[in-house]
């Protein structure tokens, strides 16, 4: 293959990942503001609503194993084709169904069976997606594509909420859901358009016979490894606890306007988006561990930070821009601490165990999540203090584990 013609497959299969990317983000967005919506609406019970958001960490923490049995051993074009087409028929079945005059604990049952089966096919999905991108570019380009993925995964977590309100809103669940149809359709055409295997680097190629390998013997191979799966699974712990507690902060003990609390969001993604390009513009890092570590340290110190603002005698205005910049830091930081780290183990994980690897990361980072949101959840009166708290042990955490298992790489 040319230079030239190489050059535009790589172009091409950047800007397609690109696309999928955001398309998906919107439509996964819309979908779980919706969800979310319909259940307040629908039961006006905090539990179901809970129930929502607990279901799917707890799947993916039961069947990451087979997931990533089933990825490693199979085509992951196919697997992500498949399930773009499980998740079409399963919300068509669910806006047919939910039209029904059905009672509501039978609807509000056929929403938690839905988000649960719906949590299913996204976690085929990332480790399918994740374990293919070191033969969708080059090596070099892979920090590049990662990036501009979370480029686009954070412009779209910024828009799908309010597209999800206003569907929602003005169109009703059906329509919304029609529109999240078309979303994926969108997304299952440009992965099919995708080379899989363009770009066939990782190290290894041979055609031995094919041993089952556990994650502990994975992890045991690369010390780096450990890091990246303790930190990927702690930091997950105290960043639900931000995200719980800084709208309870906002809105209930600081009297953010509502205005006042959008622009945290719109903080966030614009620190996000603006990282996520500038990182694009860089080749592999040479020390990609110890710039993720070091963004780390910079999230917990913003975590902090936004504990100590709320409690500082600073006039409304100030104690609003404090944490407005607080939050843009946190959300460039967020970026840079992903960016590395991902593109470290895509490129550093056998290929052969990628879907067992990347399933039990994505299993047992969201499994932690409504941990964190239980602990925000009962300390939420006091919620300033547990972020110091949380800064402070995320500090402490990332730390310790970086000297142990992270350094020199």
């Amino acid at each position: 293959m040319s230079s030239m013609a190489n050059h535009s497959l790589i172009q091409r299969q950047i800007s397609l990942s690109t696309i999928a990317t955001f398309v998906s983000g919107m439509s996964n967005g819309s979908f779980t503001f919706a969800i979310g919506l319909l259940t307040l609406r629908e039961s006006k019970s905090p539990i179901w609503f809970a129930c929502t958001q607990i279901v799917s960490p707890i799947i993916a923490l039961l069947i990451n194993r087979i997931v990533g049995n089933i990825v490693d051993h199979n085509s992951h074009k196919k697997i992500l084709l498949s399930t773009y087409l499980g998740e079409i028929l399963i919300i068509a079945m669910y806006a047919f169904l939910i039209n029904q005059n059905t009672a509501e604990y039978l609807k509000l049952s056929l929403t938690i069976l839905v988000v649960m089966l719906i949590g299913i096919f996204s976690l085929f999905e990332q480790s399918a997606y994740q374990s293919s991108i070191i033969g969708l570019v080059p090596e070099d380009k892979i920090q590049q594509l990662n990036s501009l993925q979370r480029t686009a995964s954070s412009l779209s977590s910024v828009i799908a909420p309010s597209i999800g309100a206003a569907l929602f809103s003005t169109l009703g669940m059906s329509k919304l859901l029609i529109f999240q149809i078309i979303m994926i359709l969108i997304t299952l055409i440009c992965v099919s358009t995708l080379v899989f295997e363009a770009f066939n680097q990782n190290q290894d190629t041979d055609n031995s016979p094919e041993i089952k390998i556990s994650i502990g013997e994975i992890l045991k191979s690369n010390r780096k490894l450990i890091y990246s799966v303790s930190a990927a699974i702690g930091v997950n712990l105290f960043i639900a606890i931000s995200n719980t507690s800084i709208p309870i902060m906002a809105l209930h003990q600081l009297n953010f306007t509502n205005q006042q609390y959008a622009l945290i969001e719109t903080i966030f993604g614009i620190g996000a988006v603006a990282s996520g390009l500038v990182l694009a513009r860089f080749k592999t890092f040479k020390n990609p561990i110890r710039i993720s570590a070091s963004a780390m340290m910079v999230a917990a110190a913003t975590i902090f930070l936004l504990g100590l603002f709320a409690k500082l005698p600073f006039s409304h205005l100030g104690t609003v821009n404090l944490i407005l910049l607080a939050v843009l830091i946190q959300g460039i930081s967020f970026t840079v601490m992903e960016v590395p780290m991902g593109s470290y183990m895509q490129m550093h994980v056998a290929k052969k165990v990628q879907g067992s690897y990347f399933s039990f990361v994505f299993g047992a980072s969201q499994a932690i999540v409504p941990i964190g949101v239980i602990i925000a959840t009962i300390f939420s009166s006091v919620a300033p203090y547990l972020l110091l708290i949380a800064g402070i042990l995320m500090f402490i955490f990332i730390f310790t584990i970086y000297n142990i298992w992270g350094k020199n790489v």
